[in-house]
């Protein structure tokens, strides 16, 4: 059985979601918000939630140390996506900080300390606290916890603010774990300031208020009323976005999740791709396909081709008849896309369909000896090369309506990426890997070597070169394998058959 640690409990009927811990006890939350409740958000967790159609997610408690935190990319990619985040009392608040001026609502006394400057660092909403079956038992005081009881005690005339500036640059140079209201009194008394401590702690009570706690409360109920459309808009979202890809963009592909009717649960993209992984040959037919996809719509994007919005639409039409049944939000959650993706998708792929549709003479480049309409049958036994081509194991659905063969009609578009990325047979001949690969075609041919054009091999060649090497290879280090892999699955209507094998440990 897939193992739930590594997904979230989800129910689709709860558009909320919320991440808590020592902040605020559980039960405490539930009594004011209908959510799903996770632990403290540590990095990834905001991706795996993106699929599964969430409105709404509450930020309030995330891991500080013991594990990676949670990412500002995710959070900012959520808000992209039209989710909105709400960030209050601990890293919610930090973070809220952060990203409030690309759409994260920041809410509480903390949010507002770290934006105006009085309070950095994560170390102030930082605290020992045991786990979750315990419910966050806190074993030590957050210092926001502690400056806002002394700022009610110096208002309240029992401290001197001097001297409550003094405490805090003490307990602000002591590791977080130790910062107890026990050291507060010991740090006064140090100061011959013993009866104020005695006054300190009658005012705070033998369990002083929590900030934290207050500013949780608060941002559950501004959630609840955010759903019921009581409060005002969100702030309006960075127009551009200034974000640029990094390295670890791939990573956070397969980081996604999707909605598993059969556990309730959200199970992440790559558990699936590593269950998937020992079926090679199925693997590498998906990539074959995703790396054609990516050279295609690649070379459409550098000559700024674009499809007729019509083709679009009728596109898109004939794929929700033939693909979905049932509600596409249920087919969005069960696939781990949001809409806007889906969308995107569906413009890309309609344009690869018209593309291969019109054909290379439409965009003036050189149908080649391997193009369907190319006379083949002046070719001494040119099946042995077209089988060659499907000898690639592409199992991609046509992409245009027919039974042509995809391969043949994309190679010239990839031979056209090619050239224009300074990517030629002579410079593809210092490559090892297609020299062996000419010489496969060539052995394939053997027998007709005099006969067959050594362009019609050479083009063959480079064009299965291509798609072995992949977008990687030639400096596309963004594009992400994996998730790519993962889109296919999902477009071929694999990807719930494959979370359910997972999760029912077929």
């Amino acid at each position: 059985m897939y193992d739930a640690t590594t997904s979230f409990a989800y129910d689709p009927d709860r558009p909320a979601s919320v991440f808590i811990g020592p902040s605020l006890s559980k039960a405490d939350a539930r009594d004011i918000l209908d959510a799903n409740f996770y632990p403290p958000a540590r990095m990834g967790d905001i991706y795996r939630l993106l699929g599964a159609g969430v409105e709404l997610i509450v930020l309030i408690d995330g891991v500080f140390h013991q594990h990676l935190a949670v990412w500002q990319r995710e959070l900012l990619e959520a808000l992209e996506m039209g989710v909105t985040i709400v960030g209050a009392s601990s890293m919610g608040a930090l973070r809220a900080a952060e990203l409030y001026p690309h759409g994260m609502i920041g809410h509480g006394q903390i949010f507002e300390w770290y934006r105006e400057g009085v309070i950095d660092g994560d170390d102030e909403v930082a605290l020992l606290h045991i786990d979750e079956s315990l419910d966050y038992r806190g074993m030590s005081v957050p210092l926001v916890d502690i400056r806002y009881q002394l700022q009610r005690a110096v208002a309240a005339g029992i401290v001197e603010a001097a001297l409550a500036d003094e405490v805090i640059g003490v307990l602000k140079s002591v590791y977080f774990g130790d910062r107890t209201w026990q050291l507060v009194y010991e740090t006064l008394r140090a100061q011959d300031q013993t009866a104020t401590a005695e006054a300190l702690a009658d005012f705070t009570g033998p369990k002083p208020a929590s900030l934290k706690a207050e500013d949780a409360l608060s941002a559950l109920k501004f959630a609840k009323a955010w759903l019921q459309r009581e409060s005002p808009s969100a702030p309006p979202r960075a127009l551009a976005n200034s974000r640029t890809e990094t390295h670890l963009f791939p990573f956070t592909q397969v980081r996604r999740g999707l909605y598993s009717e059969d556990s309730g649960t959200i199970v992440c993209v790559e558990d699936i791709l590593r269950r998937l992984r020992p079926r090679s040959r199925h693997v590498f037919r998906m990539v074959s396909t995703a790396r054609r996809r990516f050279y295609l719509r690649d070379w459409a994007k550098r000559r700024k081709v674009t499809c007729p919005p019509a083709m679009e639409d009728d596109f898109q039409a004939r794929w929700l008849e033939t693909m979905i049944e049932g509600s596409l939000d249920n087919w969005l959650r069960n696939n781990g896309l949001r809409a806007a993706e889906f969308s995107q998708e569906m413009r890309q792929r309609a344009l690869e369909t018209w593309i291969l549709e019109q054909g290379p003479a439409r965009f003036d480049l050189p149908a080649g000896p391997l193009s369907p309409s190319s006379d083949l049958s002046k070719v001494p036994r040119a099946g042995t090369l077209r089988r060659r081509l499907h000898g690639i194991r592409e199992v991609d659905q046509p992409a245009c309506e027919g039974t042509f063969d995809v391969h043949l009609r994309s190679l010239p578009f990839l031979l056209a990426w090619a050239e224009d990325s300074g990517i030629n047979r002579q410079a593809a001949h210092e490559d090892p890997g297609y020299q062996r690969t000419l010489s496969k075609w060539q052995s394939r041919s053997s027998a007709l070597a005099n006969e067959v054009p050594e362009d019609l091999l050479a083009d063959g060649a480079l064009y299965e070169w291509l798609l072995h090497r992949g977008p990687s290879y030639f400096g596309y280090v963004h594009w992400g394998e994996d998730g790519a892999v993962a889109n296919e699955l999902r477009f071929a209507g694999e990807l719930p058959s494959l979370v359910r094998e997972l999760v029912q440990g077929d």
